[in-house]
C-alpha cells in the first residue's frame, strides 16, 4: 500500500536525511509521483524493491530495516492520529492482538 511506502519515506528522511532518501528512491526505481499515493494498493514487489533499496543503500541488514520500520510505524501512527483507531482494538495487549485481524479486514475494504 502507498501508506507503507510513505512511512518508509518518512523513516529514511527523518533518520538519514533528505539526500539519502533521494538516493534510496533512485536506487529503488519507484516513481515519487506514482508509487506514494496513500490510498493506492501496490504490488508487494514494489514494496520489497523499496525496502531492498533502503537495506542496500544504507548498508543495513534487511531484518534490521524491517525491525526499525516496525518501531517507526508505531510512531508514525501516533503522529498521524491513528492512535485513536488503534485504541479501539482493546484495552490490553491480548485484546489488541486478537483484534488486529479485524483491523486488517477493515483496512482491506478501505483500499479497494
Amino acid at each position: 500500500y502507498g501508506q507503507i511506502h510513505c512511512v518508509i519515506r518518512e523513516l529514511v528522511q527523518e533518520k538519514f536525511g533528505q539526500e539519502k532518501w533521494l538516493e534510496v528512491l533512485a536506487k529503488s526505481g519507484l516513481d515519487p509521483l506514482e508509487h506514494f499515493l496513500v490510498f493506492t494498493r501496490y504490488d508487494d514487489s514494489l514494496t520489497f524493491q523499496l525496502v531492498g533499496a533502503v537495506s542496500e543503500h544504507l548498508d543495513l541488514p534487511l531484518n534490521t530495516v524491517l525491525q526499525v520500520f516496525g518501531g517507526f510505524f508505531f510512531t508514525y501512527c501516533l503522529r498521524h492520529g491513528y492512535d485513536k483507531m488503534l485504541k479501539t482494538l482493546g484495552g490490553d495487549i491480548v485484546s489488541f492482538i486478537q483484534n488486529l485481524d479485524s483491523l486488517h479486514a477493515l483496512l482491506a475494504l478501505s483500499y479497494k
